[in-house]
């Protein structure tokens, strides 16, 4: 995988080679200066009409007239090594060379565009070695006295850089026992002509890859048989069908990337259809001056409107209803809206790349069309992956690449000093992290499948840390799902790298962020600095060991014009990888990673296959298996199987099983259903006893707590969302208690609590109720995946013959595993047993005497669902409940003293809520 750097350009720019070091005392000044007298014979040479110029005038100066201005300074003792840097100023087009005192080695601080180099020790013999920033530095004495010595520094760029030229530099270095603040002078500071022309980055177009034809015509048909379908159509009509019936159990394992195409059409078709409703016919188009424009008011337009495009079809077109994407319709993007009209440039309308003037005259039908960049990316990746004959290694990941071998792997890296004394206590997090740097997946992607609060961001900050301190040369793309994901990563990379050496590249869309959106600190080394949208150079992106990017604007990254952008990153990471399509992980493998038939970065897929994956509008696309991820799917592959000793081969995966989040009764349910009760709950304290320490809870070893409510849900007016309004009254008595009367004498703070619901009417109606209650968060399993909370309330919101949404064993095992010290559940316990997982963890509560609310029975366990429920309670039972028993304990349940005093206490501070407000 990593490559001997070859070809080193030998083309030199003069330097000086008599300057005069002097340290600093105070070991804040850096010097590098001219002597004096040297310096007034060169410009003696030069006023006395000599032709030669400045560099030869200096070359000329003896080495004798070097060392008579070292003998009129007092040493001591020459130092086994020098301390000393170097930085570019990019603003001034400059090389600045930089001495400091008492250190005697190298350090590294990288500015932006600005560098000194670092840790760098610099021994009496001729050495090479390679730095953090790819120059190579052969140092050399060549002549010493009882006060200098002189040094040959060579410094060489790396090819596979812009900056790869040569130069050398001769340094005469005199030692100073107590320095004269008087012998400093200004740093002397050399021009780099090569450097001095930096290039814009721009952005390759990206065509825009629509969807199929036939697709497009099966979609409008909504893949039903037609009359007017082809013979061509209805062909594939029947292979999509006979598709679903035969490989929608199986799908995991036989894989079809044509059919994942198809998938993907269709979803994105369906994307666009969402917005059929805002369609306008008959708009007459208007010029002034440089600008179209044309009146709609703003209650027509959808939202989020100036992230979307313009797409013009002539209206003679749209009444055939036969369009073709590319040659009939023009795009746009919106200028801006104001007084009622939306305008846009003249020279934004495009093609496919071509401008193209609008017909006046003409009327258009008007539709809006979603940001579709990354489903452009996507298509873009599986072009590549049909072109480069890669469908192999995708479809099986047993087959490499032709052009892959091991033959230019580095050197194993045995020893390691870890930085997080957690990870050094953690065996598997310690093996996934040597063989990610040590590549043993290569040319395969390596898979850290990490459950809840396992510790996976952790993981990836070693692991960079880890990497750029065994090969400081390489470069490193970071991916995720969402922007906090890819914040986290960022921030917690400052306490081991320099900022000047991460990028965080943004989308446009987040320029104007509402609070808390995005990272202040690594906005200032983003593509967002100074508040506009304002990307580096190339010699700037060059210099980036760390990029880190969302997998929506990773197709961004994708269209930069940086020369070899394909063979830029040594690593690819995929955080949340389980979260994503297929062809969305592809965008940064594919697009950034491979090039023809070779894959060219070491592949990191991290992410939890056992909870929610990625969410699809379509019904087909997810029957044709765009629903399922890539990780997921890997994880069906015969190198990345469990096996029978229900372990996995650590060169390709590595399961984290120490979880740092959630109290073990928190944890017990989702680790015996999903997790074949290999996870180890590891939470400190005394956050692992917060929770017990509540009152109000019915066992203070089991911290969970299940509020039985059986007021009816309703569904919204014109809408299929419900809503319960007796669960959104039992959530914020719950919130009202925790904060005013709190936890063990301490009240809780907003921040502390999550509501969770799935119903988007239920979130409407519990933000409006929570809406002066400061940093509540409320949201749905979704938004809640990979975030966590001390406390946990999930309203589960149905009240009728079925869970509905909460049928999804992956949104249960996300909403259980949010909570660190607390879970409380609020539902319908008569309709939560109808789902055999919901009735699972009825009985769970139940067995643990953690229930409360409407009294309720639930049904008998299968005996299947007795021994889960066995292994459930091994630890944690304080009461044990059979079906035959249910009405007997449910009786024994209510008589106990200690639950009627709870009561009357919660009726109590009913009461005194109903007072306060």
């Amino acid at each position: 995988m990593f490559r001997q750097r070859k070809g080193y350009d030998s083309i030199t720019i003069s330097l000086p080679d008599i300057v005069d070091v002097r340290i600093d005392h105070d070991r804040t000044s850096v010097n590098f200066n001219e002597p004096k007298q040297s310096v007034k014979k060169i410009k003696q040479k030069n006023r006395d009409g000599g032709t030669k110029n400045k560099n030869e005038a200096q070359k000329e100066v003896s080495d004798e007239d070097k060392l008579e201005e070292a003998s009129d300074a007092e040493s001591n003792e020459l130092p086994k090594c020098l301390s000393v840097g170097g930085k570019y100023d990019f603003n001034n087009k400059r090389l600045v060379l930089c001495f400091w005192a008492k250190k005697w080695e190298w350090s590294l601080v990288s500015i932006r565009g600005v560098y000194k180099f670092n840790n760098f020790q610099i021994p009496e013999n001729s050495f090479q070695e390679i730095t953090g920033d790819d120059f190579t530095y052969n140092v050399t004495p060549t002549g010493e006295n009882n006060h200098a010595k002189v040094f040959k520094v060579d410094i060489s760029r790396i090819d596979r850089h812009v900056l790869k030229k040569h130069f050398s530099v001769e340094i005469s270095y005199i030692f100073l026992g107590d320095v004269d603040m008087n012998h400093f002078r200004s740093n002397y500071i050399f021009d780099l002509p090569y450097f001095q022309n930096e290039t814009k980055l721009k952005f390759k177009f990206l065509g825009h890859f629509h969807a199929d034809e036939r697709i497009t015509t099966l979609y409008n048909y909504k893949f039903k048989l037609h009359p007017d379908l082809s013979a061509s159509d209805v062909e594939l009509l029947r292979e999509i069908d006979h598709y679903q019936r035969n490989h929608l159990t199986t799908q995991i394992v036989d894989n079809s990337s044509q059919m994942i195409k198809y998938a993907l059409s269709i979803e994105d078709l369906e994307t666009q259809d969402e917005l059929k409703e805002f369609t306008l016919q008959k708009i007459q188009l208007e010029g002034i001056g440089d600008s179209y424009w044309f009146p709609i008011t703003e209650d027509k337009l959808p939202e989020d409107y100036n992230e979307m495009s313009l797409c013009f079809v002539p209206m003679n077109k749209y009444q055939k209803g036969k369009i073709n994407f590319e040659k009939d319709c023009i795009y746009s993007q919106i200028q801006k809206y104001e007084n009622g009209e939306i305008r846009f440039d003249k020279k934004f309308p495009i093609v496919y790349g071509l401008q193209r003037t609008i017909d006046l005259q003409q009327e258009y039908c008007l539709r809006f069309i979603p940001n579709r960049i990354t489903y452009r990316a996507c298509f873009q990746a599986f072009d590549m992956i049909q072109r480069f004959n890669l469908h192999n290694y995708f479809n099986n990941f047993e087959e490499r690449p032709a052009n892959n071998d091991d033959d230019d792997k580095e050197e194993k890296i045995e020893n390691f000093e870890w930085l997080n004394d957690q990870i050094a206590n953690n065996q598997e997090q310690m093996t996934a992290i040597k063989n990610i740097v040590n590549c043993t997946a290569y040319p395969f992607p390596y898979v850290v499948f990490g459950p809840p609060g396992t510790g996976k961001t952790s993981l990836i900050i070693e692991c960079i840390a880890q990497i750029l301190k065994a090969r400081p040369t390489s470069r490193i793309l970071v991916t995720a799902q969402s922007n906090s994901a890819c914040d986290e990563v960022g921030v917690r990379l400052l306490n081991h790298i320099s900022r000047q050496r991460i990028y965080r590249f943004y989308s446009p869309s987040l320029l104007n962020p509402k609070s808390g959106e995005t990272s202040q600190v690594l906005r200032e080394t983003s593509n967002l600095r100074n508040k506009r949208n304002d990307y580096p150079t190339k010699e700037e992106f060059y210099h980036f060991n760390v990029v880190i990017v969302t997998l929506m604007t990773c197709s961004r990254l994708v269209q930069l014009d940086v020369g070899d952008m394909n063979r830029h990153f040594d690593y690819i990471f995929v955080d949340e990888c389980a979260a994503a399509t297929e062809p969305e992980a592809y965008v940064p493998i594919v697009g950034l990673g491979t090039v023809f038939t070779e894959i060219t970065s070491n592949i990191v897929l991290l992410g939890d296959h056992k909870q929610l994956g990625p969410v699809i509008n379509s019904d087909i696309a997810e029957r044709l298996g765009l629903g399922v991820s890539l990780m997921e799917r890997i994880m069906s592959k015969p190198k990345y199987k469990i096996r029978e000793d229900n372990s996995y081969d650590e060169n390709y995966v590595t399961q984290l099983l120490d979880n740092f989040r959630s109290h073990p009764a928190i944890l017990q349910f989702s680790n015996v259903l999903f997790y074949n009760s290999k996870l180890r709950a590891m939470i400190s304290e005394p956050e692992r006893s917060l929770g017990t320490r509540w009152n109000f809870l019915q066992n203070k070893k089991f911290p969970i707590l299940f509020h039985c409510n059986k007021t009816p849900s309703k569904i919204v007016k014109h809408g299929t969302s419900s809503f319960n309004n007796g669960e959104i009254d039992m959530v914020r008595f719950y919130v009202d208690l925790l904060l005013n009367v709190g936890i063990d004498g301490k009240k809780c703070i907003p921040d502390d609590i999550g509501i969770v619901s799935p119903y988007k009417a239920q979130l409407q109606k519990l933000k409006e109720k929570f809406r002066n209650y400061g940093n509540l968060e409320i949201g749905t399993a979704e938004y809640y995946q990979g975030r966590e909370k001390r406390i946990i309330i999930i309203s589960t919101v149905k009240s009728r013959d079925n869970v509905g949404f909460l049928k999804s064993e992956r949104r249960l095992n996300v909403c259980i595993t949010r909570a660190k010290t607390l879970l409380i559940l609020i539902g319908n316990a008569d309709t939560l047993q109808q789902n055999s997982l919901w009735n699972s963890f009825m009985h769970f509560c139940k067995a643990n005497n953690s229930c409360c609310g409407d009294a309720f029975q639930l049904k008998r366990l299968t005996d299947e669902e007795q021994k889960i429920l066995d292994e459930l309670n091994t630890v944690f039972t304080d009461l044990s409940i059979d079906g035959e028993n249910e009405v007997a304990a449910n009786s024994a349940i209510e008589k106990d003293e200690k639950l009627k005093a709870i009561k009357d206490r919660m009726e109590k501070l009913k009461e005194l809520m109903k007072e306060m407000q």
